[in-house]
C-alpha cells in the first residue's frame, strides 16, 4: 500500500459506491420532489443486478484505485443488496461497502443505507426523474458529517459515466469523473487474484527450503505437513492435526508446477466454514516466486488465482486474503526470530517490537 490508506480508499469509492442505473442527465439543482410510491418502486435499480461493475479511479498523482460493485436481490426483490470492493494499484482488493437499497414509505424515495469497513455510515436518497436519475447522501463518520451527490449517465445497460460532488464552505466540488462497465460473472472470476509481497532476512536457499520441505513449512506454515516438492505431490498443511480427517487443513492439494529455488506452486482449498466450495472438488492456485533483493534477503511474491463466481466465492476470497497476511507473517517472524511455536492450530505469529 502506497500512501492511500484503506480509510482514504472508502472515502474515495464512497462516490462510487451503490448508485443507481438509469440515463442521467446533468442537474445542478437539488433532486426533484419525491413521487407517490410506483407500482415496482425498486424498478430503476433492477440492471445492476447481475455480473459485476468495474472501473478505475485515478488520483492527482497518478496513483490508480480499482473499484468493484456487486448487487444483487433480496426479501424477494423488496430490497437491493451491495457490495463495494477496492484496491490501491495492483495491490488486492478488499470489501470497503456494504449497503441496503429500499422504498422509505415515509420519503417516499428510494433510499439507501451503506456501511463501511473502517466505522462510517452512508444515508441517501435517489430520485428518478424523466431520463434522468439523481441522489444525495451524508457520510456519518468520525470526523463529521460530509454532504454528497452525484449524477450518472447510462449510454447503455453495461456501461454508465459518473460524475460527484462534495459539500464544501465555497459550495459544491467536483471530486469524481469517471466510468463503470459490467462483467460477467465468469469474467470477472477469472481475472480476480490475490496478490501479495513480502521480505524476509534470509538467504533465497533458506527461504526456497522453508516452501519445498514438510520440516520448513512447519515452522511458519502449520504444526504438522506433509510436503513433497514435485509436481503432483502433496502440499498438505496441517492446522488443525486433531480435527476429523477432512477438516484438518489442505488436505487433496497437490504440487502444480516447480521450477527449482524461483518457483514452486500448488493447488489450494475453502475452509472447512464454507463446505459448498471445500467438499465441491474444485481448487484453486497459489503461485510462490522467489527472488534475492540484497544481502540474506528474499522476496516473496504470492500470487492466489483460480477463483469462482458467487457469494461463497467472495467468503473464500476474502477469509484466504486474510489468511495469506498470516501466513507471510509468520515467514517473515520465522527468520527475524525464530520457527513459530504453534500452540496446536494456525496463528500469526507477531514481529517483535522495533524501538
Amino acid at each position: 500500500m502506497n500512501k492511500y490508506t484503506w480509510s482514504t480508499v472508502a472515502g474515495i469509492l464512497l462516490a462510487v459506491a451503490a448508485l443507481v442505473p438509469l440515463p442521467a442527465v446533468a442537474q445542478s439543482g437539488p433532486p426533484a420532489t419525491p413521487a407517490a410510491e410506483p407500482a415496482n418502486p425498486l424498478q430503476p435499480l433492477a440492471h445492476l443486478v447481475g455480473g459485476q461493475w468495474r472501473g478505475q479511479i485515478k488520483m492527482l498523482d497518478g496513483t490508480v484505485i480499482r473499484a468493484r460493485h456487486v448487487y444483487e436481490w433480496g426479501l424477494g426483490q423488496s430490497i437491493l443488496k451491495s457490495k463495494t470492493y477496492g484496491a490501491v494499484g495492483e495491490g488486492s482488493e478488499r470489501l470497503v461497502y456494504e449497503g441496503v437499497f429500499a422504498w422509505h414509505p415515509e420519503k417516499k424515495a428510494i433510499a439507501f443505507r451503506e456501511f463501511s469497513a473502517f466505522g462510517g455510515v452512508n444515508e441517501g436518497t435517489i430520485a428518478p426523474e424523466d431520463n434522468a436519475l439523481h441522489f444525495s447522501w451524508a457520510d456519518y463518520s468520525k470526523k463529521g458529517v460530509t454532504e454528497y451527490r452525484e449524477t450518472m449517465r447510462f449510454p447503455d445497460r453495461d456501461h454508465y459515466t459518473s460524475e460527484a460532488y462534495k459539500k464544501t464552505a465555497e459550495g459544491w466540488e467536483k471530486i469524481l469523473d469517471t466510468a463503470f462497465g459490467r462483467e460477467s460473472a465468469d469474467v470477472a472470476a477469472a481475472q480476480r487474484m490475490l496478490r501479495k509481497q513480502v521480505t524476509v532476512a534470509a538467504p533465497l536457499a533458506e527461504v526456497w527450503k522453508a516452501w519445498t520441505t514438510t520440516e520448513g513449512v512447519k515452522t511458519f506454515f502449520g504444526p504438522e505437513a506433509k510436503v513433497e516438492a514435485v509436481v503432483g505431490g502433496p502440499f498438505e498443511i496441517y492446522f488443525g492435526p486433531s480435527q476429523p480427517e477432512g477438516l484438518r487443513g489442505s488436505e487433496g492439494c497437490k504440487v502444480h508446477s516447480v521450477v527449482p529455488m524461483k518457483l514452486l506452486a500448488f493447488t489450494w482449498n475453502a475452509p472447512p466454514t464454507i463446505p459448498a466450495i471445500r467438499n465441491s472438488g474444485v481448487h484453486t492456485v497459489v503461485y510462490i516466486e522467489l527472488e534475492e533483493s540484497g544481502p540474506n534477503q528474499t522476496r516473496v511474491t504470492m500470487t492466489h488465482v483460480g477463483w469462482g463466481a458467487g457469494e461463497d466465492w467472495d467468503k473464500t476470497y476474502a477469509y484466504l486474503d486474510r489468511a495469506w497476511d498470516a501466513v507471510l507473517g509468520n515467514l517473515r517472524y520465522r527468520f527475524a526470530v525464530g520457527p513459530v511455536q504453534w500452540p496446536g492450530a494456525f496463528i500469526r505469529a507477531e514481529m517483535p517490537t522495533t524501538k
